[in-house]
């Protein structure tokens, strides 16, 4: 036995000319291994794809919208007349565009923070003017019913049923609603039932 293992141990273990032998090849092949590796095609690029962008102003439908409202403002302003202001400005708006108040305005008859519409007639009353015939004319009738948009508290007064509160609780509903689109908004305002808009409906109008 050991004569066979004493004939086989020296092909187990390699000279230091055979342990150089095998490094040179491996070293070989590694780099036959890399050089094939670099000199192989690359693969084809994919070209993007590009997608123009949308014009979302070209899919957009033309709005038109009112920007301005002209008002007629008399009475006890600066300068008097006409004057255009941005849609949703109030009477005051208007007021400062034509100089500001007059020393003498009676601003208590006036609402200052009403929305204008366009096409109306703002008066600003001097203190001891008589009131304006728009505001103590003939009680409102089924012939002459009053304009809820155009009417101040004064004149929403001489509805019958409609005091101080009552009026002023429509004009503070138009004010933050908007102009009344028809009479039967009444319902909507504090202070005013079902029995009192019967009562009310054949009076006033919208315009």
């Amino acid at each position: 036995m050991n004569t066979w293992l004493q004939r086989i141990i020296p092909w187990l273990t390699p000279t230091p000319r055979e342990t150089v032998g095998v490094s040179v090849l491996l070293a070989g092949a590694l780099i036959a291994t890399l050089w094939l590796w670099m000199e192989r095609e690359p693969p084809p690029l994919h070209t993007p794809v590009v997608v123009a962008p949308v014009d979302t102003h070209l899919q957009m439908p033309n709005v038109t919208r009112e920007t301005t409202v002209t008002v007629h403002v008399s009475g006890a302003v600066a300068t008097p007349g006409l004057v255009s202001v941005p849609a949703g400005s109030r009477v005051d708006d208007a007021i400062m565009q034509l100089g500001g108040l007059a020393k003498d305005a009676d601003v208590g008859r006036v609402n200052l923070a009403r929305v204008l519409t366009d096409g109306e007639h703002v008066h600003i009353p001097v203190r001891g003017e008589p009131s304006r015939p728009s505001e103590l004319s003939a009680a409102p009738s089924e012939e002459t019913p009053l304009d809820l948009n155009h009417a101040d508290v004064t004149a929403l007064i001489q509805l019958p049923g409609v005091g101080q509160v009552k009026a002023e609780a429509i004009v503070e509903y138009r004010d933050t609603n908007g102009p009344f689109t028809h009479p039967g908004e009444l319902r909507n305002v504090t202070g005013i039932g079902e029995t009192t808009y019967q009562r009310l409906a054949p009076l006033v109008a919208v315009r």
